[in-house]
């Protein structure tokens, strides 16, 4: 993992269990450069809002160019080139709104339409102010998946992953879903890796009693050779005091 994510996410998220059959295990990493780097030396302490109101200071990034920019129904967005086939869209919603104390609350088409503007939208003269990141995150997804009207894979009696072993096992469930994120955003680009994992526990079958054999009667004892399989000697034990 640490190597499939450029060493940003260290290790997994899944508890060791002894009821794991099998972690499934997702990863995609982003190493871009800025088709603009930022200069370094224009970077200082600015003011950040956080959604309380309150105000602090981070470090932000300044920049002056010519980048695709839009401004709708007090939406303000504007793409900013990698060097690859890449951008990163910055939408800031309309202050006061929903959306503007928790951005994660956007409706979904109102920034879909906003980023698909942005790719037809005239380059325009900006300057850009924006925070340096340091992000990372860990989600357990369980609650997520149960909330999507997937709560069947949580239970083994209705789960259905039984088809994922070799050896089908007939009590497969969804016991451990995580996701790690890594964002990292300065003067130079942006790093970033996720990964995704489901941990498939086996439900254990009830274990049967412990067999009693209670040798209280007359009975045969048998010494057998375990290359051939022949008996070697042949009681019939009748009284064992004999």
């Amino acid at each position: 993992m640490n190597e499939n994510t450029g060493g940003l996410v260290k290790r997994s998220a899944v508890v060791p269990d002894p009821m794991l059959a099998l972690v499934l295990q997702n990863a995609v990493a982003l190493a871009a450069r800025w088709q603009q780097p930022f200069d370094a030396a224009g970077t200082d302490d600015g003011p950040f809002t956080l959604p309380s109101g309150a105000q602090v200071t981070v470090a932000t990034m300044h920049q002056t160019g010519s980048f695709a920019y839009i401004q709708r129904d007090g939406w303000r967005a504007l793409r900013l080139p990698y060097t690859a086939d890449l951008h990163a869209d910055v939408i800031l919603p309309p202050p006061g709104s929903s959306a503007a104390a928790d951005p994660a609350r956007a409706d979904p088409a109102t920034v879909a339409a906003l980023v698909a503007a942005l790719g037809t939208a005239a380059a325009q003269d900006a300057f850009v102010a924006l925070p340096k990141l340091d992000m990372t995150t860990k989600v357990d997804l369980l609650r997520s998946i149960t909330a999507m009207g997937l709560g069947r894979l949580l239970d083994p009696s209705t789960a259905g992953l039984d088809g994922m072993l070799e050896q089908p096992h007939p009590a497969l469930y969804l016991g451990q879903a995580w996701q790690q994120a890594v964002l990292t955003v300065d003067e130079e680009g942006t790093r970033a890796a996720a990964v995704t994992e489901l941990g498939v526990a086996a439900a254990g079958a009830p274990a049967p009693p412990p067999v009693e054999l209670l040798v209280d009667r007359p009975y045969l004892f048998v010494v057998g050779d375990g290359e051939t399989g022949w008996p070697l000697f042949l009681a019939s034990v009748l009284d064992p005091r004999a």
